[in-house]
């Protein structure tokens, strides 16, 4: 297994997350502070579908409007399309206002003309959702991402794969929103998350034609549930409202009392949980399936080194690298296991992707050690932008308390 590295980081904070005590140390990477290597150039956040068009295009669309307009009137059922594609251009320009201005005439004319079940709406309020995050008005994107969701049909059966991968984008997005604080993300959330994920397996469990991949996905939704309901902590949870604004279960209210006692139910089993979902993964690995069983065994491993449990990581990861250095390719147990890897490795940072309005500005510069067992030491902060020089302790206990991949 690798000994010890020495590595040059970038850690960026995040914005509004209070300095509290944990109840899982391991939850702080991912929701207190993010690693970039000091050679990674910054780039812009994906802005979902859509390319920028040219200004030839886009005066093209205008004069398309115009065109429509005198035909059709100010509520011309084809006005929607060309406004769409213009939005999509001042978005991708970085003229959010015109472009909020453009996607909610467009998502007005499709609901007038189509009805306001249209499923038309689709694209155009995910491109709205879009434009909020890159706004930083993340409580809007908040309310349309509920709006997709209820659209498509609110984790309501039948699960098809359609259902099955707005249920998995929507669960993505709360675990985003509750690392990032947002207003309404707390306890409720995580445990709507959870259960509806339940609901999703045990309809797939039962149904013959499922899909292996749907499930498998599912399978890792959950667990990364597991990794945020884990890693959350009752007192700073508890500060928060319980009301939430796109209700999983709508027929179901939930006190706070009650809501805090089902997530420390699942706290309490939530380690062999974690495990029992990849054991049942590693149980459809065919035997020829050896880098699949591979992937798996990392996971576990990972699993039990971030729940505190080195002692069951370490057998998991030892199967792991004898599987690799028995293939063909020498550079395998490098390449998968060569430099160590903060945990949890499937966080929702890593999942939506952090946007730049909800970073906070300044970055602390640090070399360290990572063990054999994981373990960082030897942290030394060398370099501090003026912004940061009030973080230096905040960041040596961030690194300090976090369990990474030996």
């Amino acid at each position: 297994m690798p000994v010890e590295f020495k590595q040059m980081i970038v850690l960026l904070c995040l914005f509004a997350l209070p300095l509290t005590a944990t109840a899982h140390l391991p939850q702080l990477y991912g929701a207190k502070f993010l690693r970039a290597p000091l050679d990674t150039p910054s780039q812009a956040p994906d802005c979902g579908s859509g390319v920028d068009p040219s200004d030839e295009d886009a005066n093209r669309q205008r004069r398309q409007i115009e065109e429509i307009e005198s035909r059709q009137g100010s509520y011309g059922g084809e006005l929607a399309e060309p406004l769409t594609d213009l939005g999509r251009h001042y978005r991708n320009r970085g003229d959010y206002v015109e472009a909020e201005r453009l996607y909610t005439r467009a998502l007005h004319l499709v609901r007038i003309n189509e009805g306001l079940n249209s499923e038309l709406q689709l694209v155009l309020l995910k491109d709205l959702a879009a434009t909020y995050r890159l706004k930083g008005d993340l409580n809007r994107a908040d309310e349309i991402e509920g709006q997709v969701f209820r659209l498509q049909g609110g984790g309501r059966p039948p699960h098809g794969k359609r259902e099955i991968e707005a249920s998995l984008h929507y669960m993505a997005w709360q675990r985003q929103a509750h690392s990032l604080g947002l207003e309404g993300y707390n306890l409720q959330r995580l445990l709507e998350a959870y259960l509806l994920n339940e609901r999703l397996l045990a309809s797939l469990a039962q149904n013959e034609r499922t899909g292996e991949d749907d499930y498998t996905q599912l399978i890792f939704s959950q667990l990364s549930n597991l990794y945020q309901i884990l890693g959350t902590d009752f007192q700073e949870s508890a500060t928060h409202s319980v009301a939430s604004s796109t209700e999983l279960h709508p027929s179901q209210s939930a006190s706070p009392l009650y809501v805090r006692q089902r997530i420390a139910r699942i706290q309490i089993k939530g380690v062999r949980k974690g495990h029992d979902l990849l054991d049942e993964l590693l149980s459809m690995v065919g035997p020829e399936e050896k880098l699949h069983r591979a992937s798996l065994l990392l996971e576990m491993g990972d699993w039990y080194q971030w729940n505190g449990e080195p002692h069951k990581a370490v057998r998991d990861y030892a199967e792991l690298e004898r599987i690799l250095a028995s293939q063909d390719d020498p550079g395998l147990v490098e390449k998968w296991l060569g430099a160590p890897t903060e945990l949890p490795s499937r966080g929702p940072q890593r999942q939506i992707g952090t946007d730049a309005a909800v970073m906070e500005p300044g970055a602390v510069t640090t070399v360290f050690d990572v063990s054999a067992r994981g373990q960082v030491e030897q942290i030394e902060v060398i370099a501090l932008s003026r912004e940061s020089a009030d973080r230096e302790a905040r960041i040596k206990r961030f690194l300090a308390e976090t369990h990474f991949r030996p």
